[in-house]
Protein backbone atom coordinates (compact mmCIF):
# COMPACT_ATOMS: atom_id res chain seq x y z
CA UNK A 1 0.00 0.00 0.00
CA UNK A 2 1.20 3.00 -0.85
CA UNK A 3 1.73 5.53 2.09
CA UNK A 4 -0.97 9.09 0.92
CA UNK A 5 -1.22 9.55 4.77
CA UNK A 6 -2.30 8.85 8.07
CA UNK A 7 -5.16 6.93 6.91
CA UNK A 8 -3.98 4.88 4.34
CA UNK A 9 -0.84 4.01 6.18
CA UNK A 10 -2.09 3.58 9.78
CA UNK A 11 -5.75 3.75 9.86
CA UNK A 12 -6.87 2.04 7.06
CA UNK A 13 -4.86 -1.56 8.12
CA UNK A 14 -6.32 -1.35 11.29
CA UNK A 15 -9.20 -1.02 10.02
CA UNK A 16 -9.12 -4.03 7.42
CA UNK A 17 -7.66 -5.89 10.61
CA UNK A 18 -10.40 -5.43 13.00
CA UNK A 19 -12.87 -6.58 10.16
CA UNK A 20 -11.36 -9.46 8.71
CA UNK A 21 -9.70 -11.23 12.25
CA UNK A 22 -12.26 -9.53 14.72
CA UNK A 23 -15.67 -9.89 12.84
CA UNK A 24 -16.03 -5.91 13.12
CA UNK A 25 -18.91 -3.96 10.90
CA UNK A 26 -19.69 -0.87 9.42
CA UNK A 27 -20.92 0.98 12.67
CA UNK A 28 -18.57 -0.07 15.24
CA UNK A 29 -16.82 1.65 17.01
CA UNK A 30 -13.83 2.06 19.19
CA UNK A 31 -14.54 5.62 20.73
CA UNK A 32 -16.56 5.68 24.02
CA UNK A 33 -19.71 7.13 23.92
CA UNK A 34 -21.61 8.42 27.05
CA UNK A 35 -25.21 6.73 27.18
CA UNK A 36 -28.28 9.73 28.36
CA UNK A 37 -31.41 8.75 29.59
CA UNK A 38 -33.99 10.49 27.39
CA UNK A 39 -35.31 13.36 28.94
CA UNK A 40 -38.78 13.79 30.55
CA UNK A 41 -39.92 16.46 27.49
CA UNK A 42 -39.11 13.82 24.58
CA UNK A 43 -40.11 10.61 26.03
CA UNK A 44 -43.13 10.97 23.97
CA UNK A 45 -41.59 11.59 20.83
CA UNK A 46 -38.90 9.24 21.11
CA UNK A 47 -41.18 6.67 22.98
CA UNK A 48 -39.28 3.31 21.40
CA UNK A 49 -35.45 4.48 22.83
CA UNK A 50 -34.46 4.24 26.45
CA UNK A 51 -31.31 6.23 25.79
CA UNK A 52 -29.19 8.33 23.49
CA UNK A 53 -25.73 8.23 22.11
CA UNK A 54 -24.57 11.58 20.41
CA UNK A 55 -22.55 11.39 17.61
CA UNK A 56 -19.45 12.88 17.81
CA UNK A 57 -18.91 15.88 15.51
Amino acid sequence: MKKINEATSTDLPVIQKLVSEYGWKVGDTLLYQQTYDIPENLKKDYSTLKNIRPDIV
